[in-house]
């Protein structure tokens, strides 16, 4: 069942799409390329929206603090520390975190991973979140299809209930502007 606040709040928006550049950095020198000065900013500027997603602690840190990025991605199945410092860095730049929940659905592992992750996003007092299904491939790189989505009432509940964020925090990540 979907919230009646969720019903309303969507059918009273206009649908507006949006172009999304989404890069995988390794090297904290990765994420420098994405800044406005760099060479590739004009390949950014072609887009509305940039989205990084750091596989190591050093490319996390820099992706919160020092990228023109406008959604950090989540890798919950690498083992890095999330930090308050960082989130907070993220946040004041109006960076939102994006965690995608398909991979997590389909294996154990990665659900064990996901809860924990979230847990350290809370510990570091992120309220600012977008949630995503991600790819729809699995490890073997077999396509799940449908299997990865999943309707907006169990989102909600999927983000308030496993993921023990707040209420508030789980209806904004799927209306419209994350909290």
């Amino acid at each position: 069942i979907i919230p009646q606040e969720l019903v309303v709040s969507l059918s009273k928006k206009k649908i507006r799409v949006f172009r999304r550049l989404h890069v995988v950095v390794e090297n904290v020198s990765d994420v420098g390329l994405y800044n406005s000065q760099s060479p590739v900013s004009e390949i950014v500027n072609e887009y509305d929206l940039l989205s990084l997603a750091p596989r190591n602690e050093a490319a996390f840190q820099a992706a919160c603090s020092s990228s023109n990025c406008d959604i950090i991605t989540i890798d919950y199945s690498s083992s890095f520390k999330i930090r308050g410092i960082d989130i907070n860095s993220a946040t004041n730049r109006q960076a939102v975190i994006e965690i995608p929940y398909a991979h997590a659905l389909l294996n154990v592992r990665a659900r064990k991973s996901l809860i924990q992750t979230c847990r350290d996003l809370q510990n570091a007092s992120c309220t600012k979140i977008l949630l995503s299904s991600g790819t729809r491939l699995t490890g073997a790189d077999d396509d799940v299809g449908p299997l990865a989505f999943r309707m907006p009432g169990d989102l909600i509940n999927l983000v308030s209930t496993v993921m023990r964020f707040a209420p508030r925090v789980a209806l904004s990540a799927l209306d419209g502007q994350p909290a």
